[in-house]
């Protein structure tokens, strides 16, 4: 099966990147000759695969004429652009705060020197109206509100979703509303992240206040040091029906991905070591319907088992009582109601 994804892969690349010359030909003007020692070196050609929007997209094409590819801002993302369930983020994401400094960054030698004057009266003038394009201008607006459509993932605001099928962020990036803290760990936002440190070493987990019946969930994260950290699942009064391992000793046989329930132990096990990659972010995604619970590691399918107890509870992240000074941020944690 996995074959045949890739080689189905190989083909989309492929037709992509005959698009992309077809295209490129197709708007050469007639001194093409003089344009073409301005062609650029860089390609796009393997986000195109995922991202078609992009092909046209006038940010994308402006900055890949200047030969600023995606991988200049998101890094190489080589996890992200073999992941066939598109689980892995990129290397590198931005969220609303970043936006303006990184385009600063390169854009700060404007011969304008007045230009942060007419942005400000730009604002000004068009403060609580909308443009043309439909955009609405706040004081709060950023570059990519206004020039194209660069934004691949809708903002969300960290509230949970009545819908069934929408995929709802369960941390804002800003603070820990809607989550309840408990134990002697400390949770807090970094740079839009959730980072967990156990304090002194006590332990503890991080409640989100809404329950859940039947969902799926996708947690992406990176460790660093020593921490023994888990999802809780359907949790109650009763703490946890079910944790999956995030981290944890291998010796004990904690392997990223497991499954153990409080008082039985481990129920399903991560036999292979390899699907964790210790310098990269890692995604874990789960899917509980009924008493059924399925778990994948990097798109690769753990296993399914059956659980009793509880058919409704909280989403928890739990670490474990720790002398080591290990840390776990969890840069995205996301759920889709299916019940």
């Amino acid at each position: 099966m996995r074959s045949a994804i890739i080689a189905f892969r190989s083909i989309v690349v492929q037709t992509v990147s005959l698009f992309v010359l077809t295209l490129s030909v197709a708007t050469v003007p007639s001194n093409g000759a003089e344009e073409s020692d301005k062609q650029p070196t860089k390609s796009n050609e393997l986000c195109y695969v995922c991202h078609l929007d992009m092909i046209t997209e006038k940010i994308t094409n402006i900055h890949i004429e200047h030969d600023i590819a995606c991988t200049d801002c998101h890094g190489d993302s080589r996890h992200h652009m073999h992941d066939e369930m598109l689980m892995t983020k990129p290397d590198s994401l931005f969220g609303r705060s970043e936006v303006d400094g990184l385009c600063r960054h390169c854009h700060h030698h404007d011969p304008h020197a007045d230009k942060q004057e007419k942005i400000d009266a730009f604002i000004k003038e068009w403060q609580g109206k909308d443009r043309p394009n439909g955009r609405s201008v706040n004081s709060e607006s950023i570059c990519t509100d206004c020039h194209g459509t660069h934004n691949i993932v809708k903002q969300m605001k960290g509230k949970a979703s009545d819908e069934k099928g929408d995929w709802t962020a369960l941390f804002n990036g800003e603070d820990l509303s809607g989550w309840t803290k408990e134990g002697g760990a400390d949770w807090r936002i970094q740079r839009g992240r959730i980072v967990a440190v156990p304090k002194s070493g006590k332990g503890g987990t991080l409640w989100a206040d809404r329950q859940y019946t039947d969902f799926l969930a996708s947690i992406t994260f990176k460790v660093d040091g020593a921490v023994d950290a888990a999802l809780c699942l359907r949790g109650g009064e009763k703490g946890a029906a079910a944790k999956v391992r995030i981290t944890g000793p291998a010796k004990r046989g904690f392997l990223t991905g497991g499954v153990s329930v409080p008082g039985t132990g481990t129920v399903l096990a991560n036999v292979d070591k390899d699907l964790i990659s210790e310098m990269m972010w890692n995604t874990i995604s789960v899917k509980m319907q009924g008493k059924r619970l399925t778990v994948w590691l990097n798109g690769e399918e753990i296993g399914s088992v059956r659980l009793t107890g509880a058919e409704t509870g909280r989403l928890g992240l739990a670490v474990a009582d720790s002398d080591s000074a290990g840390t776990l941020t969890i840069n995205e944690l996301q759920v889709q109601v299916l019940k």
